[in-house]
């Protein structure tokens, strides 16, 4: 492989600006339409229907991490060091093909079958039904996280972009024809399950144009071992992150109802939208710092990381004023009996939570990408057994308000951990 040029950063500065553009308007229709799709179901279909919708996502997301694996990671990972070399990229491609299918198929067996156990822990039998509906997509959602680990270590944020919209604009147009079809609460889940079966065939179709289902130069089974194995010690790190996210929903649930749920389950969602911009400035941040890392480039990376954090808390701070203000409106229109305003104060802590740590979340992979995702992982256990223990203290005294201060707390608390191991671990000041 040629010897990476000293000023890459600069060449990429560019083409860099254009992808984050690509995908903030990317995110910003894709956090539209779920916050559409969590307001309708609200509207139309009433607090507790939406409690059981965001149940049900809460656990797909979680065991969706199962589905992949890790093993996207592993694919971006390979894919950016290599993305000058077609036939090398599709030896990473194919090698990631058998291990993918196992494990999408897995996740979404296991999803399915425990969906009666799922729904006696959460006191719910709807939501027991709507995992059903919900299971299928688990095993599409597997295959095109790998494809989209390529895309995206490909440097394709256009594409990766598009993808996002695909996905949100296909449970919103799913959510409708349920609606018009009359169906009752329980399937709208069915929402994910379709959107993942739209993506697949443009995921393909991007890379199969570029040639990368075909031409590989070398051993795919030692691809497919190396993914598993990179795999099976960063998806700990991804899982957890979703359970993390979203284990606050999953206790209300066991402590109160799908009432409750509901109400916490729109301030929860608008807050987990509004943490994707950052998520987005991860997703273009990643092949940079693989690239930076590999070429030994420590002081440039930390300029890329320093000069990113001073506009990243710009931004959020100014838009998470926007939104605190915003939500009257939209409670509003949800529900004229008020029933949805009490979800304002939810807000304005969750809000404050990642407000806090906005800098520092699109560089927070940082360490599984400079090949450490053993450590990720037990940043997050640390985290994870935290807000559990909060939450079994706080909830059964404060309800949605003490899930919102647990969950908040944990922000920083898994950000002041992650700054001091990058800094002891990778020599990198974050």
């Amino acid at each position: 492989m040629p010897e990476p040029q000293p000023t890459f950063l600069s060449r990429w500065g560019g083409k860099f600006h254009q992808d984050v553009c690509w995908n903030m308007g990317s995110f910003a229709l894709s956090a539209l339409a779920g916050v559409t799709l969590n307001a309708l179901i609200g509207a139309t279909y009433g607090a507790s229907a939406l409690g059981v919708f965001v149940q049900v996502f809460s656990l797909y997301t979680f065991f969706s991490q199962f589905s992949a694996l890790g093993i996207h990671f592993s694919v971006l990972q390979a894919t950016a060091a290599r993305a000058n070399y077609r036939g090398a990229c599709a030896t990473v491609l194919a090698g990631a093909a058998l291990p993918t299918l196992i494990t999408a198929a897995a996740a979404a067996a296991v999803f399915w079958l425990g969906r009666g156990a799922i729904g006696s822990i959460v006191s719910s039998q709807a939501v027991a039904e709507g995992i059903a509906w919900a299971a299928p997509g688990l095993f599409l959602f597997g295959l095109n996280k790998v494809l989209q680990g390529m895309i995206n270590g490909l440097s394709w944020m256009k594409s990766f972009a598009s993808l996002q919209v695909i996905r949100s604009v296909l449970m919103i147009a799913s959510f409708f024809g349920m609606w018009a079809a009359d169906w009752d609460a329980q399937r709208l889940p069915l929402a994910l399950t379709i959107a993942e079966l739209g993506v697949l065939p443009v995921a393909a179709i991007m890379l199969a144009r570029g040639r990368y289902f075909r031409g590989a130069t070398g051993d795919i089974w030692a691809w497919s071992r190396q993914h598993l194995s990179f795999g099976l010690r960063s998806f700990g790190a991804a899982a957890l992150t979703a359970l993390n996210n979203w284990i606050d929903v999953l206790m209300l649930g066991h402590f109160t109802g799908d009432d409750v749920v509901g109400l916490y389950g729109l301030p929860a969602t608008l807050t987990a939208g509004f943490y994707q911009v950052l998520v987005v400035l991860r997703n273009n941040y990643n092949p940079r710092l693989v690239a930076a890392y590999e070429s030994g480039d420590l002081p440039g990376l930390e300029s890329m990381i320093h000069r990113g954090k001073r506009v990243t808390y710009l931004v959020i701070g100014a838009a998470a004023l926007l939104l605190l203000n915003a939500y009257p409106l939209a409670a509003a229109a949800l529900d004229h009996k008020g029933t949805f305003m009490a979800g304002w104060p939810i807000l304005a802590i969750l809000l404050a939570g990642i407000v806090a740590v906005a800098g520092y979340v699109p560089f927070s992979h940082v360490l599984m990408l400079a090949r450490r995702p053993g450590i990720q992982t037990w940043t997050i256990v640390l985290t994870l057994t935290l807000k559990i223990a909060g939450n079994w203290v706080l909830i059964p005294v404060l309800s949605a308000t003490g899930a919102a201060l647990v969950t908040a707390a944990c922000y920083v608390f898994n950000a002041a951990l992650m700054i001091y191991l990058t800094r002891r671990l990778i020599h990198v000041r974050l």
